[in-house]
């Protein structure tokens, strides 16, 4: 009995050669499909997907239950943009930016920034809003997202600078761009100072005042630069635009200076001439917005300069407003450069922090 059995297990066992032919074409395939960069690329793309979804509709249901005032932020809105503002990180790509607007009309109620401000201000605000503002007045809004936000009846908010209505230029651009065609050792003659790492984000982020005054330099250098310079929207443009009822202005200083290296003359001198520039202009409200925007860019002496001119304190430091919250400045959510299906989870992280 027992020697049948083995002579049947025999007959049917499988030669060792062929297992380890097998062995070697799984562990083949498992090398060459299973395991490719492309793959595990796809796995861990489906994880951060899943958790993604699962951290915005946590995050609805957070904004449902307690009742907030978004504000998202903006500068470039443009379908071919010089890569130097790709690498300043302010571009949106106008379908990305259509995109946001259609999920935005699908889950909040959108409102201008003035009506937003009104019902967070006044404790009547039941329900989350949601407001749209641009900052720096250029022309690549006015070309590609404003005939959008008019299309759809979208209201906005636009915080311009005077120096760049009357010809003159935000001079963080022209940095970027300047060092982008390699002239850096210009600049550095020029604010008389070096660097190791990118000259545009030393002066936005750690350049001491005495560096950053020197940026009215910048004018002779500038006027040799090459093409694809970032244009402006100027006088005329900005009162034809504001014609429309759903737009509105605010203040953004007179040159895009950083506040928390302004001593306070010189922060109230930048608030109210602007103020006094653009007070002429249909639909100007006073609200102030931060230039650069982040906790580091401005101090007390800004919060006292804004309620001496009695404007709205409007930051970019990258918060939601939620009702019967004091605080002192109005957050935004900068969305320069985010994808079209990434809003909600770009709140979520970036406003509620979760």
């Amino acid at each position: 009995m027992a020697a049948r059995r083995a002579a049947g297990d025999a007959k049917h066992a499988i030669p060792e050669q062929r297992l380890d032919d097998e062995r070697i074409i799984v562990l083949a395939l498992a090398d060459s499909v299973l395991l490719t960069p492309r793959f595990l690329q796809s796995v861990f793309g489906l994880k951060r997907a899943i958790r993604s979804t699962l951290r915005a509709r946590f995050a609805k249901s957070v904004l449902d239950r307690r009742p907030a005032l978004i504000v998202l932020l903006y500068h470039a809105v443009d379908p071919s943009p010089p890569q130097y503002l790709r690498d300043l990180g302010v571009v949106t790509h106008p379908h990305a930016f259509e995109d946001h607007l259609l999920w935005a009309k699908s889950c909040f109620e959108l409102v201008s920034l003035s009506e937003g401000i009104r019902r967070l201000r006044s404790g009547t605000l039941t329900k989350t809003c949601l407001a749209l503002t641009f900052d720096d007045g250029l022309k690549s809004v006015a070309d590609h997202a404003l005939p959008v936000l008019i299309r759809h009846g979208i209201p906005a908010a636009l915080f311009v600078n005077h120096a760049s209505l009357t010809g003159q230029r935000c001079w963080i651009y022209d940095v970027a761009q300047l060092e982008s065609e390699g002239r850096k050792e210009a600049l550095e003659e020029v604010f008389g100072t070096s660097c190791p790492g990118l000259f545009s984000s030393y002066l936005r982020h750690q350049a001491p005042a005495d560096v950053l005054a020197r940026r009215s330099g910048l004018t002779d250098l500038s006027s040799s630069l090459n093409g694809n310079r970032v244009e402006y929207i100027n006088h005329e443009e900005l009162a034809q635009l504001l014609e429309s009822p759903l737009m509105e202005l605010g203040n953004h200083s007179l040159d895009h200076p950083r506040f928390s290296r302004l001593d306070a003359n010189e922060q109230c001198r930048q608030i109210n001439g602007n103020a006094e520039a653009l007070a002429g202009f249909a639909g100007y409200q006073r609200f102030f917005a931060l230039p650069f925007g982040r906790p580091a860019d401005w101090n007390m002496d800004t919060v006292q300069a804004c309620a001496a001119a009695r404007h709205e304190f409007v930051s970019a430091c990258g918060g939601v407003n939620f009702a019967r919250t004091a605080s002192i400045d109005i957050r935004r959510v900068p969305c320069d450069g985010v994808g079209g299906g990434q809003l909600m989870d770009h709140i979520t992280r970036r406003g509620i922090g979760i």
